[in-house]
């Protein structure tokens, strides 16, 4: 249960830590590319996505996956996603959602 606070504070450092800047660099700033604030507001992976998400979210041009082994923060115009792993993770651990947010998904 403490794994979701944990991972989407990982996500947070991550997007919100000033990366290098080097002038002749091809690739974008995260934090420019990603533009959003958390929280992120997570739904289950009902057949969307790969069978391994069990979460995801989205916000602007930011992706977020939950596995039971990783997180992984995928956005428009980075040549590879962001991949995180907890040292001496739990691989089989169960991915469950803590409670229902307000608000509804619909894609049709």
């Amino acid at each position: 249960m403490a794994r979701h606070p944990i991972c989407l504070a990982l996500v947070s450092l991550v997007l919100a830590s000033p990366q290098p800047r080097h002038p002749h660099s091809a690739v974008p700033d995260p934090a420019r590319v990603v533009g959003f604030s958390p929280p992120l507001a997570f739904e289950s992976n009902q057949g969307r996505f790969d069978a391994s998400v069990k979460f995801f979210a989205r916000a602007g041009r930011c992706e977020v996956f939950l596995t039971s082994r990783e997180a992984v923060v995928k956005t428009a115009g980075m040549a590879s996603p962001i991949r995180m792993r907890l040292a001496g993770g739990n691989p089989r651990a169960a991915v469950t959602g803590l409670g229902e947010q307000p608000g509804r998904s619909n894609y049709f």
